[in-house]
C-alpha cells in the first residue's frame, strides 16, 4: 500500500501520526468563563468530536498572516491540525471543565517558511503543553494554562458552501498550462460537498475546500499518495498537475468543461466532463461474468478470469490463477472494490499467471465506474484502464449433483468500526490436509481432512439442507489442529442454509453469513 503525504503551498511532504485511547468526554463551562452577552446565552457544545477550529489568538495575539493553524476533533478523544508547517495528533482527556492533551506526536519537516511562521508554531506547541482548562461554545473554543490565563482561541471552521455545478461531478484532464498531457496518461478530478480526489496520472491526490462557490475556488490539505512511475516526464507532469490545484484561485463551467485559473487569472487547468450512465446496481446482483478483454490484451492462453455478484456487498470470483474474495460498492454508475482476500486454491504459480493474476487484482482494485449493457460489463479504472467482461457461457454453471469440490476456504465475517459492510475473513486448510466433498443422490461424501464422511441433504433452488451426518471416529495427530478443524468443518456443514455455484465455485452457507467455501475438481479451471 503506498504512502500519501500532504501538499501545501510550498508542496512540502507532511505526515500524520495517529494514535487512538479510549476515554470519557463530556464538555463543560471552564471556571470563572461567562458569554460575552449576558442578553443572548450560548449554549456551551456538549462535545468537541467532529468539530474543527481555526486559531484566532496565540497568547493574545492574532496569528502570523498566511498560516493557518487549525485543530480537529475525532472520535476516541483524539486530536490532530496543522501548525503551520508541521502537523501533530494526540489523545486527550477531559473531567469537567479540566483539558489535558497526552504526549503529542509531531512531524519535523523542514518548511521553507518565514522565520515569523517557525516561531509561531514553536510557541504554538509550547502552548498546547500548558493547556489545563477548557470553554467551548458553537462558535469559539479558548484554553486556559493553570493560572487561568487564555493561551489560545480558536473560531469555528465552517463547512465551505460549494456550488451545486460542482457537487458530484467527475472531469478528465484535457489541458494542462495550455498543453496536452502526456500521451497514454490519464488524470481525473471528483468533486464531492465534502471534498475533491482524483488520480493524477501515478498517484491518487485529494484535498478540501477553502472556497468552491461563485466562481472562487481555494484549496486545502492536499495531499498525495507516493508511488514512482513510468514512463520518463510521467512524475513530472503529475507534480506540475498538482501544484496547479494547489494554485487553485478561480473557476468556470461551460457546458462540459471546467476550466481552473490560479490568482494570477491565468488558465492553468482544463477538464472534460466524465461520461455518465443511468445504472442501477441492482441489475449486478446475481450475475457472474468471465473477462474477454484485460485492459485492452487477451488473456493467457487456457486461462480464465471469472468476477461473480455473490450479494449485495461481495463479490468473489478466480483471477487466473488465484481465487478471491472482495468486498464492493456501488452507487448509480460508480463502483469501488476493495479489501481483497486472495487464497492458492491449487495455483500453479506460473510466473505468467501470477502476473496477470496480480495485474487484474490491481485494475479491479482502481475500479472507479462501470457499464453493463447487451450482456456486457466494463468496469473502468480511476488510471483510465478497461476490463470488459462477457456473460459467462452457456454451460458453464453446472448443477450440484454429480460435483466434486476441494475446500479452499473457510469464510467468516468481520465486522469493522467505520466500515459499512463486514469484510471476509478466508482460513484456508492446514497445510498438508485436504477436505473434499463430492454431491451424488442426494448424499455427499468426502473427507472432512481426517476421517471419511457421509452427509444426506436435501437441495432446491438455493436452499440446501443437511439431514445427518456419519463419520469415522478416527484420531489423527498430524498436523496440529486437524481434528478441530474437522469438527468446525462438520459444524458448519450441518448448519448450511443455502448453496451457490459461480462456475467453478461452490458457496455453502449459513445463515450467520459463514460460509464453506470449494474449489472445482471437475476442470472448470
Amino acid at each position: 500500500m503506498s504512502k500519501r503525504h500532504r501538499v501545501g503551498s510550498s508542496t512540502r511532504i507532511r505526515a500524520l501520526l495517529v494514535l487512538g485511547l479510549a476515554v470519557v468526554l463530556a464538555a463543560c463551562n471552564g471556571p470563572g468563563k461567562t458569554v460575552e452577552s449576558p442578553a443572548v446565552q450560548t449554549e456551551p457544545l456538549s462535545s468537541l468530536e467532529g468539530t474543527e477550529w481555526v486559531l484566532t489568538t496565540l497568547h493574545g495575539k492574532s496569528p502570523v498572516e498566511g498560516a493557518a493553524v487549525t485543530l480537529a476533533f475525532f472520535p476516541d478523544q483524539y486530536l490532530e491540525g496543522d501548525a503551520g508547517c508541521n502537523s501533530y495528533g494526540a489523545d486527550y482527556v477531559i473531567r469537567g471543565s479540566a483539558f489535558d492533551i497526552l504526549v503529542i506526536h509531531r512531524t519535523s519537516s523542514a518548511c521553507d517558511l518565514p522565520d515569523s511562521i517557525m516561531q509561531q508554531e514553536a510557541a504554538y506547541f509550547q502552548a498546547l503543553e500548558s493547556i489545563a482548562a477548557y470553554w467551548a461554545v458553537p462558535d469559539r473554543l479558548e484554553f486556559d494554562d493553570a493560572t487561568g490565563n487564555t493561551i489560545v482561541a480558536f473560531a469555528r471552521k465552517l463547512p465551505p458552501v460549494v456550488d451545486p455545478v460542482l457537487r458530484d461531478t467527475g472531469w478528465i484532464l484535457e489541458l494542462l498550462h495550455g498543453q496536452e498531457p502526456l500521451a497514454g496518461s490519464h488524470i481525473t478530478l471528483n468533486l464531492a460537498q465534502e471534498g475533491f480526489r482524483g488520480f493524477a496520472g501515478c498517484n491518487s491526490y485529494g484535498g478540501k475546500y477553502e472556497a468552491a462557490d461563485k466562481g472562487a475556488l481555494a484549496t486545502s490539505e492536499v495531499w498525495q499518495t507516493e508511488m514512482d512511475c513510468q514512463p520518463p516526464g510521467l512524475m513530472d507532469q503529475e507534480q506540475v498537475f498538482v501544484e496547479a490545484i494547489v494554485s487553485a484561485a478561480a473557476y468556470r463551467v461551460i457546458d462540459d468543461r471546467l476550466e481552473i485559473d490560479n490568482a494570477a487569472g491565468k488558465t492553468v487547468l482544463v477538464f472534460a466532463r466524465k461520461e455518465e450512465a443511468a445504472m442501477n446496481p441492482e441489475d449486478l446482483l446475481g450475475t457472474a461474468w468471465q473477462l474477454a478483454s484485460l485492459d485492452g490484451a487477451s488473456l493467457i492462453e487456457g486461462s480464465t478470469i471469472t468476477l461473480a455478484f455473490h450479494n449485495g456487498y461481495r463479490v468473489v470470483g478466480h483471477a487466473g490463477c488465484r481465487d478471491y474474495i472482495a468486498t464492493y460498492g456501488a452507487s448509480g454508475d460508480d463502483i469501488g472494490f476493495s479489501f481483497f482476500a486472495m487464497i492458492d486454491a491449487g495455483c500453479s504459480m506460473d510466473d505468467a499467471l501470477i502476473g496477470q493474476d496480480s495485474e487484474y487484482t490491481t485494475i479491479l482494485g482502481w475500479a472507479s465506474d462501470y457499464r453493463l449493457q447487451d450482456d456486457q460489463l466494463e468496469i473502468r479504472s480511476e488510471r483510465g484502464e478497461a476490463l470488459v467482461f462477457d456473460g459467462l457461457p452457456e454451460g458453464a454453471n453446472v448443477d450440484l449433483e454429480g460435483t466434486e469440490w476441494t475446500l479452499a476456504a473457510i469464510v467468516e465475517e468481520a465486522e469493522m468500526e467505520g466500515l459499512d459492510t463486514p469484510l471476509p475473513r478466508p482460513a484456508e486448510p492446514l497445510p498438508g490436509t485436504q477436505i473434499t466433498a463430492t454431491f451424488d443422490n442426494s448424499t455427499a461424501s468426502g473427507s472432512a481432512g481426517c476421517n471419511p464422511y457421509t452427509a444426506t441433504y436435501s437441495a432446491d433452488d438455493s436452499a440446501f439442507t443437511v439431514e445427518a451426518i456419519g463419520i469415522r471416529d478416527m484420531a489423527c495427530l498430524d498436523p496440529a489442529g486437524v481434528m478441530e478443524q474437522e469438527q468446525r468443518y462438520l459444524d458448519l456443514l450441518q448448519k448450511v442454509a443455502t448453496y451457490r455455484i459461480h462456475y467453478n465455485q461452490l458457496w455453502l452457507e449459513t445463515d450467520d453469513r459463514q460460509a464453506l467455501f470449494f474449489a472445482a475438481q471437475w476442470g472448470g479451471r
